[in-house]
């Protein structure tokens, strides 16, 4: 078990840091200005959960990891990258929109109610265009 959270871990870590290393190196090559910590952050998160997600089916073909700790880090992930899909990316881009876009830089409260605000009436809207 423990091994098992060692391998998990370290895989999880090397997945960040190269989705790291990708938009800095590979993504972004050639711009001659600063990538935001947000972004890079944001970016290698989601490049690291859904790698890990084919990591996941990797270890379980090669039976490198106890079964039970498997799908409970498959669960994890998962809910991660629903969390990180659904909820995160969306409100971060529209906060930065209404920051950027709208002008509301000074006004950092507002721009966030508004993100919510707009975000929360996506997802109401959406919830109901699929049938919920």
């Amino acid at each position: 078990m423990l091994l098992s959270a060692a391998l998990a871990l370290a895989s999880s870590w090397g997945l960040f840091v190269g989705g790291c290393k990708f938009l800095k190196h590979q993504l972004c090559k050639g711009t001659f200005h600063e990538i935001d910590p947000v972004v890079s952050t944001l970016f290698a998160a989601t490049f690291a959960l859904s790698a890990g997600l084919l990591v996941l089916v990797l270890y379980e073909i090669l039976g490198l990891v106890d079964e039970s700790f498997l799908r409970a880090h498959w669960r994890f992930n998962l809910r991660a990258v629903l969390v990180l899909l659904i909820f995160v990316l969306p409100y971060v881009h529209l906060h930065r929109f209404f920051t950027l876009a709208v002008g509301w830089r000074v006004r950092q409260k507002r721009a966030a109610c508004a993100a919510l605000a707009t975000h929360a009436v996506l997802l109401t809207g959406f919830h109901r265009v699929g049938g919920g």
